[in-house]
């Protein structure tokens, strides 16, 4: 199996392990949505937005935002 391969299983299997915070940001970041525009639709703060992308994006080990859009968009509902 592919290094590549075992990292994106890892990955997917991290999903689980998002709160919903989480997941509703990256699913705004996925609609291409900025942390402000994310905020207003949430009703929390820019730096709420910004703290649970990087949380999220720690826990995906993604180097980015989009990265970890990438990885969650098939399982995001």
């Amino acid at each position: 199996m592919p290094i590549r391969l075992v990292f994106f299983e890892m990955t997917v299997s991290n999903i689980d392990k998002l709160n919903d915070g989480q997941r509703d940001c990256l699913r705004f970041v996925l609609a291409h949505l900025n942390s402000k525009e994310i905020a207003r639709e949430l009703g929390v703060s820019p730096h709420t937005v910004d703290q649970r992308l990087r949380t999220a994006m720690r826990i995906l080990n993604a180097q980015s935002r989009f990265e970890a859009v990438s990885y969650t968009h098939l399982t995001l509902p």
